[in-house]
């Protein structure tokens, strides 16, 4: 297991984007996924990549105790599915389960200071680690080989690294351009943007921390875009003082990397179609359900 990066997944919001499917749930990443949830494949992504210790940026109890019971183990009810020759559920529901040693501490964000602030306050308990920012809209699969998530953690170093994905209209996205981060370039030479995972060199870690200490004690907005404090504002500010060192290194998304998008409903549907006739124990009677109500 990785020992140096600290994994946060950012579970803090509301998830309106996704409404009405998300509503009354505390966070989206619980919609189901599949044969399981989002949450059960962001995690498994980052278990196999080596990952061991994580932080979960969260709004509130609420939302911390839902993930909690997420990965409990429930042994009267495997019984239940034994007994009931329900055995594919039985491997269902222990593939939801961490392997031991995985360590998950909970953060309550509960201001809307952005994926910034999150880093930041993460910090506070990552005792000096990297941190890999983990956005759990964005899920990569991949159908043989490495994973994207595991290229990423073998190709860390120190420095910077963030996986992208080729866009058509970069003035839509986050670009990395001549290892810098832009939002939204109204020009730019790369179409590469930055999706799924970002792993944060500890000088940028720390300049996110104590802006975060900062504007949670009121004291001054450095760092502050609408509002929110700004990760990329910190990490291009590392790469201007050490070029050399804080530079982003890309991870580009291979020709066996499936980029799922659930961000959004539109998004979320289709990526979950692919789930269910990709990788679903049940994808071959889906297939044929579906290939039924077409012809209709």
């Amino acid at each position: 297991m990785i020992e140096n990066i600290e994994f946060v997944v950012l579970l803090a919001g509301k998830s309106t984007r996704n409404y009405p499917q998300s509503k009354g749930l505390p966070h989206k990443a619980l919609m189901p996924f599949g044969d399981r949830k989002v949450i059960d494949t962001v995690m498994e992504n980052l278990v196999n990549a080596g990952a061991k210790y994580f932080t979960f940026i969260v709004s509130d109890m609420q939302t911390v105790h839902a993930f909690e019971n997420c990965f409990t183990h429930e042994g009267y009810i495997e019984t239940k599915f034994q007994e009931k020759g329900m055995h594919e559920q039985v491997k269902l529901l222990q593939s939801c389960y961490l392997p031991a040693g995985v360590k998950i501490n909970y953060v309550i964000q509960d201001k809307p200071l952005g994926t910034g602030h999150a880093v930041g306050i993460a910090a506070n308990t990552a005792e000096g680690r990297s941190i890999a920012m983990v956005l759990p809209d964005d899920i990569v699969l991949s159908e043989k080989g490495e994973t994207v998530y595991q290229r990423a953690v073998k190709n860390y170093k120190g420095g910077n690294v963030i996986i992208t994905r080729p866009v058509e209209d970069p003035s839509r996205w986050g670009i990395v351009e001549n290892g810098r981060y832009v939002e939204k370039p109204k020009e730019s030479t790369s179409n590469e943007s930055g999706i799924a995972m970002m792993i944060f060199d500890p000088v940028v870690v720390k300049k996110l921390q104590t802006a975060a200490n900062v504007v949670e004690q009121g004291i001054a907005d450095s760092g502050l875009v609408g509002g929110e404090l700004a990760w990329a504002h910190a990490l291009n500010t590392a790469i201007e003082e050490d070029e050399a060192k804080q530079k982003i290194k890309t991870i580009p998304l291979g020709e066996n990397d499936v980029y799922l998008d659930c961000g959004q409903i539109k998004e979320y549907e289709r990526a979950s179609l692919y789930m269910l006739i990709k990788n679903s124990i049940y994808k071959e009677e889906h297939k044929e359900s579906i290939k039924k109500w077409i012809a209709q």
